[in-house]
């Protein structure tokens, strides 16, 4: 044997090692910029997720509040419709079992009746005279502004009656037209309607009046007409603007992000300084409020943003991987015996998605699958359950292979193995499987559980391993043939060496 010949096929075979070193350190580093994307937009996803999740909870918070502002006006409204007339009296106690104390942002809720311009001198008296709360009565009290019309709105009732909200006592809605148009809105659709951002009369702050309207018992309102000839009053909220909300989001509930609620372009909530710099994220969503169209705007702060290490973990994978891709190189140029070492380093570095999990009746047909199947097998879940699995069948399997699958599953063991099955579009692919029975409480079967790998590329891949391993065995047995070679005839040199030397001895001798 030639020694150079095997010399360049030893060369051939490390050569053939440092490639497939080289194209799996690039393997390593294509993963790890995919991974470095994965992780990157993830962050950047789970953040956005919980931002949403943000805004959907202080969205659900306001709505809750505006359902609890409905609730207790349709409650008041409730009370004049169980009655024909409602006393101070009556409307005291019932006021009180409202429990607005219980909301902060409540300021004082009050029913307004209307008063025709012939009615109008009887009104003032009589209540002036109504001494069934005070035992003064209220005897200065008058219809204000002044003015000649022909029907006021009257705040004739409140509660707490103090000596701020009594200022609002007489007062005629009606003189102002703001307020008006929200009380004529809530008389014609029979809804609660929400004012604009007013001046209080009771002590000059800001705020708006959530309004509903109170009908003439017995009487149709069907109609816009109807409901206008019916009108005997409003029961109101009146909530200021300070005081929005104050209880329903506590300071620091809401870390990281900071919204504003407005009507129009009127600010009237906010959940600390009004920011005008946009955040890393903002969402603006539309809330109805009694007819009104009020506008939640809600960005995040540099403290969510850094919450969610959007610039150190997608750093961390790529170095990471990097490391890692630059490791395994080094581990198969050098160590040619770790292969099956690096199969598993790869394997963990490299970790697909999710297992394909299928689910079957007892005759194998789908009931289920998860989106990692339709991925695997292009099979959309719409079109593969339903089916039998013999949609998989690549016929590479024989009838035994089959029966004694089944043999195993129905016997209600667990069977695990591997088989070539085939894509939809008739791409063949190793799966490593595992089927497990699913019994019901009787014990009887009733359904199997698969879940599947694809193990294709691990099987060429062990199988280039095998080919290189036993190369390598052959090369290894040819130098050693060489060496005993070798070695034999270097001892019958020296043999032929030594018995040259007798031969020159015995001459030497016989002259």
């Amino acid at each position: 044997m030639n020694p150079n010949l095997s010399k360049t096929k030893l060369l051939s075979q490390a050569t053939g090692t440092g490639v497939i070193s080289v194209v799996l350190l690039a393997i390593g580093l294509f993963v790890t910029f995919l991974a470095w994307r994965y992780t990157q937009n993830s962050v950047t996803q789970s953040a956005q997720d919980q931002f949403s999740a943000e805004v959907n909870q202080i969205e659900h918070t306001v709505a809750r509040r505006i359902e609890t502002y409905n609730r207790v006006l349709y409650s008041l409204q409730g009370l004049f419709a169980a009655s024909d007339s409602v006393d101070r009296d009556e409307w005291s106690p019932f006021t009180k079992t409202a429990k607005i104390s219980d909301y902060p942002d409540i300021e004082y809720i009050s029913y307004l009746e209307i008063v025709r311009a012939g009615e109008k001198e009887a009104f003032v008296e009589n209540f002036r005279s109504d001494k069934s709360t005070s035992p003064v009565g209220y005897p200065g009290l008058n219809i204000y502004p002044e003015a000649t019309k022909d029907e006021y709105a009257v705040v004739k009732y409140i509660e707490p009656e103090n000596e701020v909200s009594i200022k609002a006592l007489g007062f005629d809605l009606y003189s102002s037209p703001p307020r008006k148009a929200a009380l004529d809105k809530a008389r014609d659709t029979n809804q609660p309607v929400a004012s604009e951002i007013v001046k209080f009369v009771t002590d000059g702050s800001l705020g708006f009046f959530i309004s509903v309207p109170v009908y003439q018992n017995g009487v149709p309102v069907n109609t816009v007409d109807e409901r206008r000839a019916a009108l005997v009053g409003f029961v109101n909220l009146a909530i200021k603007n300070t005081h929005l909300f104050v209880d329903a989001f506590s300071p620091g509930s809401r870390t990281g992000v900071q919204f504003t609620i407005s009507d129009g372009v009127q600010v009237i909530y906010t959940s600390g300084e009004v920011v005008n710099t946009p955040g890393t994220y903002s969402q603006t969503r539309v809330l109805e409020m009694g007819g009104r169209t009020w506008t939640l705007k809600v960005i995040s702060d540099p403290l969510f943003s850094q919450s969610f290490s959007q610039k150190t973990l997608p750093l961390v994978v790529a170095i990471g991987g990097t490391l890692l891709s630059l490791l395994l190189f080094w581990i198969i140029y050098y160590s040619g015996r770790s292969a099956n070492r690096l199969i598993r380093l790869q394997g963990t570095a490299l970790e697909a998605a999710a297992n394909s999990i299928v689910i079957t009746d007892i005759n194998g047909i789908i009931q289920w699958v998860n989106p990692a199947f339709t991925k695997l097998t292009g099979y959309p879940a719409a079109e593969a359950v339903g089916q039998s699995t013999r949609i998989l069948n690549s016929g590479k399997q024989r009838k035994e292979f089959y029966e004694n699958l089944w043999k195993t599953i129905l016997a209600g063991k667990t069977w695990k193995g591997e088989m070539i099955n085939k894509r939809k579009d008739g791409t063949l692919y190793y799966e490593e499987q595992t089927i497990a029975p699913v019994k019901d409480k009787s014990g009887r079967l009733i359904n199997f559980i698969a879940i599947k790998q694809d193990v294709t590329a691990r099987n060429e891949f062990e199988r280039t391993l095998e080919e290189t391993k036993n190369n390598l065995g052959q090369k290894v047995a040819e130098l050693e043939k060489l060496n005993r070679f070798m070695v034999g005839r270097e001892l019958k040199m020296r043999e032929l060496k030594q018995h040259i030397v007798e031969l020159e001895a015995k001459k030497g001798d016989n002259g």
